[in-house]
């Protein structure tokens, strides 16, 4: 599994990035579709899915819906306590995540056509945004290449985002 952030550094607002149990119980998963990361975490694959806390009884106490990109905290069928972390997640990145195993290649993204350089005056540190393209044939994406150098999965990348740190990524 590969993880590439697509999304802007961190702004001075403050934003949700954990959920805890509410209530003591029994960890259920509703329509989640993870896998593991190189540290044997488990990072949500899928939109629409649910952690369920449920009660001694199996009913159910709590439930929260679980973002793309999510790491799990517990496993299903755990017990937890009150205020026991379930998931977090960033919620400054736009992740693309993947399966496929393969070399990343950034596609159709021009300096000064489709991405620019934007410094953030407050931390010094600088990303590419990407822009709409001038070219409507052109559609800035990253692309997972087999050894055979066929491309195996694109993703387009979303306008306003930004990549990677500039200083690590060069089109």
């Amino acid at each position: 599994m590969r993880t590439f952030h697509a999304g802007g550094a961190a702004s001075l607002r403050s934003e949700q990035s954990t959920v805890e149990a509410k209530h003591a119980g029994v960890v259920q998963f509703q329509g989640l579709t993870t896998v593991k990361n190189k540290k044997g975490e488990s990072i949500v694959m899928n939109r629409g899915g649910w952690m369920i806390v449920a009660g001694s009884k199996g009913r159910e106490r709590e439930r929260h819906q679980i973002v793309y990109g999510a790491k799990l905290k517990v496993k299903e069928g755990q017990d937890v306590i009150v205020a026991q972390q379930l998931v977090e997640w960033d919620p400054f990145s736009f992740s693309i995540l993947t399966e496929e195993a393969g070399v990343v290649a950034f596609k159709d993204i021009l300096d000064k056509q489709a991405a620019s350089e934007h410094v953030d005056e407050n931390t010094g540190p600088s990303a590419l945004v990407i822009m709409d393209s001038p070219d409507e044939k052109k559609q800035p994406r990253i692309e997972i290449k087999g050894d055979d150098g066929k491309s195996r999965r694109r993703y387009l990348l979303p306008s306003g985002r930004s990549t990677l740190p500039s200083r690590h990524t060069r089109p």
